[in-house]
């Protein structure tokens, strides 16, 4: 049969349109599968950098978090208490001209103020400072044998004060000088560039006046921080205490805990170098002297390690609160713990993380 030129034609036009979409279509769906597969790789690279960059943050946080901090601006309030940490309003008022800072300059202090110099630390790695203001509530018995033997227990020259219980065998209190003991150990412990500590301690001051705490749960108590650090920085200024060359002001008041109106939770002010500490007369120096350490610790740089939960009791370790630094049956001291006496077997200790925050390492 003979085919004419005609339909020759089409067919031949026919043929080339099917080509010409067979090769679209190959394309599309090659150019599709290449996009998916880019698409695909896009998001494990972006997931991936995510990882990577929050592991950075934590990294950055670990390292650098404590001097980031120590540049952001101070609230007039910061500013307030400074001044009187530093006796700078002192010094405006009898109209002298700007103190010379070169003496308090050190390695592990940064300058916050050169009016008054005021400064903050920047690292527990130095010959550091801590002085101990004690206050004692209204409410305390100070002839009580209760005040009695606790106070001449923590203000003992010895590192360790021996107990005799008419009902059983002596035991062993630590002093507030035990606090250079613990925390030479600790930072020896962690092969520290350098460091050591002088304790100071003021006389008892009987307080004439003493807020009045209304707070009940650990939430409203915190809530009233803000009074605590009003009334006590304010007492130290009146009891013209010279506190300019201190790294570290620990506040301790003689109170009962048992009077709900005299309890406040002990806290820190890492801004200011200071922290106030509420030290229960019906409690051992056991307990009473971690707290300081505890709030201590964090004026030189150390975070809470515990959960912060309502619905939980305090304080419960966070998740990699324990590491290879914290032997077994010890306590981590940043969420908890009873004594830091470190020969007994369940003492509290740094890990690795409060380590680091202080400078000890790397």
């Amino acid at each position: 049969m003979k085919i004419s030129k005609f339909v020759l034609k089409i067919s031949l036009v026919w043929l080339a349109i099917v080509a010409l979409v067979s090769i679209n279509i190959t394309y599309y769906l090659t150019n599709k599968s290449q996009k998916l597969e880019m698409v695909r790789t896009l998001t494990e690279k972006a997931h991936q950098n995510d990882i990577l960059l929050s592991d950075l943050k934590k990294e950055v946080s670990i390292k650098l978090s404590r001097e980031a901090q120590k540049q952001a601006p101070l609230s007039q309030e910061d500013i307030k208490n400074i001044d009187i940490l530093n006796g700078g309003e002192a010094r405006k008022l009898a109209g002298e001209e700007a103190a010379d800072c070169s003496k308090l300059e050190k390695p592990w202090r940064r300058i916050t103020n050169s009016a008054d110099c005021s400064f903050v630390l920047k690292s527990a790695v130095g010959d550091l400072k801590l002085l101990i203001v004690q206050f004692v509530s209204p409410s305390v018995d100070t002839n009580g044998e209760d005040f009695i033997e606790i106070s001449k227990t923590l203000n003992s020259d010895s590192d360790l004060v021996k107990i005799q219980h008419p009902w059983g065998d002596a035991y062993y209190e630590p002093s507030f000088n035990y606090l250079k003991t613990f925390f030479e150990s600790e930072a020896k412990r962690f092969n520290a560039p350098q460091f050591s500590l002088q304790i100071d301690k003021t006389p008892i001051i009987e307080l004439e006046g003493y807020p009045n705490y209304k707070g009940k749960t650990r939430d409203e108590q915190k809530k009233e921080f803000g009074v605590s650090q009003s009334f006590f920085l304010n007492e130290l200024k009146k009891a013209k205490i010279d506190v300019s060359d201190y790294d570290a002001v620990a506040i301790v008041v003689y109170s009962k805990r048992t009077e709900g109106s005299d309890f406040f939770l002990s806290h820190a002010i890492p801004d200011i170098r200071a922290n106030i500490n509420a030290l229960n007369v019906g409690d051992t120096a056991y307990s009473n002297v971690e707290v300081i350490a505890h709030e201590t610790a964090h004026v030189f740089g150390a975070s809470d390690q515990y959960i912060e939960d309502p619905n939980m009791p305090c304080c419960q370790c966070k998740e990699g609160a324990y590491d290879n630094y914290i032997p077994p049956k010890h306590i981590n001291i940043m969420c908890g713990g009873f004594t830091i006496v470190l020969s007994e077997a369940d003492s509290a200790m740094f890990n690795g993380k409060s380590a680091k925050e202080f400078g000890w390492l790397k």
